[in-house]
């Protein structure tokens, strides 16, 4: 069967045209990925392939490889943007992938990192996705479709107990009040400094300017102030279809120990639920882990859902010339492991 393949940029109509006709998040949307690769010194791309039946549509970011700009890779941007396919889900979708892997090697990639979508129903078959798949825990959603009362039974009592103690204290949160913008990235680059994130967490202002340029009805800001008017949390969260995800925060030092990042998680739920929003994805722990992140998301969270990344190698002999032979390693690709790109966040 014959697969018609291209390679479109952000800017080709083309991309929000094959958006327009399935299910999508905002990690698909051409400003994103755009933003996303600006952070990653990478340029913003998406593979679309049409015939045999539907067509699959892969959003990427391609880098040249270190030291050797003749070759290239390509990652998934940060968050969820798996594979989308358009068409009968159970359609044979191997066609497809055939043809990525063709005009990924004449484009001479030679290794891709996919970071698949948990929950999205036109999300690409993963079974017959090539390459390895790993799973890297669970992540947590809210179910916004519950009844208020319903959905506080499945909150933490001590989340509860938490929340209303700030609001007696005077705590309030806002929403969208984009003045504080700034306030947010230094909240969120002292939190990551703190907590002695890794360089990749460091994110870039022009990547947050980029995100307010690219995402203006997407991208949502979660401001949490105390008695005294001061910033002491805040959460910058991305909204597409019937789908909210928490992107990224940060608490201010001073606020540690009251936590009002409490407040702001419950009061993002009735704030999504009265627009009519699905779900709310607070995200996982750690690296996947099951760690006091993760705990904490737990005691939010009314379901689960897991998470997983796929690698795949094109050109066998230029991966294992690139990485001293040394390809059995768990980041991928082995030859980024000292550096600072997408493969880092998720290494096991």
């Amino acid at each position: 069967m014959t697969v018609d393949a291209v390679w479109l940029t952000p800017d080709d109509p083309r991309w929000p045209g094959v958006l327009a006709r399935v299910d999508h998040d905002a990690y698909h949307l051409p400003g994103y990925v755009q933003a996303a690769a600006w952070q990653e010194e990478g340029c913003a791309a998406a593979f679309w392939s049409r015939g045999a039946g539907g067509e699959l549509f892969v959003p990427l970011i391609l880098r040249p490889v270190p030291q050797r700009g003749d070759w290239h890779d390509a990652v998934s941007p940060y968050g969820y943007p798996g594979p989308l396919w358009l068409g009968d889900p159970a359609a044979d979708q191997r066609p497809h992938w055939q043809a990525f892997a063709d005009s990924g090697r004449a484009r001479r990639l030679v290794s891709v990192f996919f970071r698949l979508h948990p929950f999205l129903p036109s999300a690409a078959d993963p079974q017959q996705m090539p390459g390895t798949q790993v799973v890297h825990g669970d992540i947590y959603v809210v179910d916004l479709r519950q009844p208020h009362e319903d959905y506080q039974r499945h909150v933490r009592k001590s989340h509860r107990r938490s929340v209303r103690r700030l609001q007696a204290e005077g705590f309030r949160v806002e929403h969208n009040t984009w003045e504080h913008f700034p306030g947010f990235t230094e909240l969120y680059d002292r939190s990551m400094q703190r907590l002695g994130a890794s360089r990749y967490y460091q994110l870039r202002p022009e990547y947050f300017a980029a995100l307010r340029r690219e995402l203006p009805q997407h991208l949502h800001l979660l401001s949490a102030f105390d008695p005294r008017g001061r910033l002491a949390a805040a959460g910058l969260l991305l909204s597409c279809g019937g789908a909210v995800h928490c992107h990224l925060g940060g608490v201010g030092e001073d606020f540690l120990l009251n936590n009002p990042t409490r407040l702001i998680d419950m009061q993002t739920v009735e704030l999504f639920r009265e627009q009519g929003y699905a779900l709310l994805n607070l995200g996982g722990g750690l690296g996947g882990e099951d760690d006091s992140l993760a705990q904490y998301k737990r005691g939010f969270a009314t379901t689960t859902f897991p998470y997983a990344t796929c690698r795949l190698v094109l050109d066998e002999a230029a991966y294992t010339h690139l990485s001293g032979g040394q390809t059995d390693t768990p980041f991928f690709p082995a030859y980024r492991q000292r550096g600072a790109g997408l493969a880092a966040l998720t290494a096991d």
